[in-house]
């Protein structure tokens, strides 16, 4: 087994083949594994998610055995090199590792011990800072989708915000604005201004969020794109397509904050 190098250089680039390498063999070409219920082949626009590794770095290896622990690879903090996500077979225990081992992060979180789904799609929203992670998260009587964010510090994910998942969908069978079921999303709606990722997302809307049964203060619905599968023929959210927007991540950061002061909110 190829030995885990903390030196930069040539040896990042051998790390990155033996990681690139590994996971290919995970799945194989025609079973992936990625972590949470992502499953299909089709490549993502604008989303990324970590895939399994069937071989596990050396010296991660002694630390996490594989007999205990599935191990997943994705640049958290873009630098280049694949960090990992190390989740426990059997406790609620996963961590974020940095490539050099330098940032270890325990979380009481397990998704393939929940039940239900899990979609979790990783998206760079903000220049020099970590990856944002959509937890799209629920069974057959509940949802629970939420923005989500690593301390650049601690490398702790926790939690931003609840969201509203909206879908643009163009099929024969489906045209307009959807509510969005991650297994039916194949992108976000991006733009890019002075380095920076912006997404379509509005505050001004009806919609409730998760089990709530009227819509929350300070929750963006924000807009993926995909072909929906559920629905009629036209799109129940179209009146929203004028109020939806390009916005940075910290203008959403900024629009809660004031939404849910003026709403007396939390």
């Amino acid at each position: 087994m190829t030995a885990f190098c903390r030196k930069s250089g040539g040896v990042a680039v051998a790390l990155l083949a033996f990681l690139m390498g590994a996971s290919r063999a995970a799945g194989g070409a025609d079973n992936p594994k990625f972590w949470g219920s992502y499953k299909t082949q089709e490549p993502l626009e604008g989303l990324q998610v970590a895939r399994r590794l069937s071989e596990v770095p050396e010296e991660l290896a002694k630390r996490y055995p594989p007999s205990r622990y599935d191990v997943y690879a994705i640049d958290l903090d873009g630098d280049g090199k694949p960090d990992f996500i190390v989740e426990n077979k059997k406790e609620w225990e996963t961590r974020f590792v940095k490539s050099d081992l330098s940032r270890d992060s325990f979380n009481k979180l397990n998704v393939s011990l929940s039940d239900g789904f899990n979609y979790m799609f990783f998206v760079r929203l903000e220049r020099g800072r970590m990856l944002t992670l959509f937890d799209f998260s629920g069974d057959e009587d509940y949802s629970d989708f939420s923005l989500r964010e690593f301390d650049p510090k601690t490398w702790k994910l926790e939690k931003l915000m609840p969201v509203i998942a909206l879908m643009d969908s163009k099929s024969a069978e489906r045209s307009g604005i959807y509510w969005a079921y991650p297994w039916d999303i194949r992108g976000l709606s991006t733009s890019a201004s002075n380095g920076e990722i912006l997404i379509q997302a509005t505050f001004d809307h009806k919609i409730a969020a998760g089990q709530e049964e009227k819509s929350a203060p300070g929750t963006p619905a924000i807009l993926f794109w995909g072909t929906a599968t559920q629905g009629d023929k036209t799109g129940p959210f179209d009146s929203l397509r004028s109020k939806l927007r390009f916005m940075s991540l910290a203008e959403i950061k900024k629009l809660r904050k004031l939404s849910l002061r003026r709403r007396g909110g939390t």
